[in-house]
């Protein structure tokens, strides 16, 4: 019974630790497409970026962690 739980935390907290690679990994693309001036990518690479922030909370929310940035 805990079990089942403490592995459901254990995946949740890796999904984290990834999610949160990929996001400094997007910080990055923003600054080299910001310097570039493609103002597409830049978008998309922002709305990827939100959508990533709300899947991290969402994540947070449901293992009762709380994200320091």
């Amino acid at each position: 019974m805990n079990f089942s739980a403490d592995s459901h935390k254990a995946l949740n907290m890796f999904k984290l630790q990834k999610l949160n690679k990929i996001l400094e990994i997007n910080k990055e693309r923003i600054k080299a497409v910001d310097q570039s001036g493609d103002l597409e990518e830049l978008v998309r690479l922002q709305k990827v970026h939100i959508k990533l922030q709300e899947v991290v909370r969402e994540i947070s929310r449901r293992t009762g962690t709380i994200v320091l940035r």
